[in-house]
């Protein structure tokens, strides 16, 4: 049983082919968030203008107010899950360790269960690239759904 503690991310080594990276902010919902406030303060009238001041304000200021670190560094042959409190401590979790993942869309994490029966939570509000990134990375260990387990008993 392997211990999973943060350490120095310079001192992991990756020997597989880089897959992506997944990072905390959510550029593309900030983005359109603000090109609806522009959008809606075109339209020029008081009701719309307002509204529209309000979103440009918040995708503004969410960005440049929200700290971006990584999530994750997935690579062919394992992930590199970073400390949510420091980015330059993580920790390397092969895919061989790992049993299986999945995406909880509802409290938008990533959720990891190893082999050894225990399992963590990475918190993420990019859950969709989370998703396709895992999925390109190490498809075999996503947690089949419900209708896949039943389809498959025997």
């Amino acid at each position: 049983m392997k211990n999973y503690d943060y350490f120095d991310r310079k001192q992991i080594l990756c020997d597989g082919m880089f897959v992506g990276t997944l990072n905390y902010k959510p550029f593309g919902a900030m983005a359109l968030i603000a090109a609806i406030g522009v959008g809606l303060i075109l339209l020029k009238t008081k009701v719309a203008v307002i509204v529209g001041i309000c979103f440009l304000a918040f995708g503004i200021l969410s960005f440049f107010l929200l700290k971006d670190r990584k999530v994750l560094d997935l690579y062919t042959d394992a992930l590199v899950v970073y400390d949510p409190t420091d980015n330059e401590k993580a920790f390397k979790l092969e895919y061989e360790d790992l049993d299986h993942w999945s995406v909880d869309s509802a409290s938008r994490s990533i959720v990891f269960v190893l082999k050894d029966e225990r399992s963590f939570t990475v918190s993420c509000p990019r859950y969709v690239r989370a998703y396709n990134l895992l999925l390109k990375a190490a498809p075999d260990k996503k947690e089949r759904s419900g209708l896949e387990k039943y389809k498959n008993r025997k």
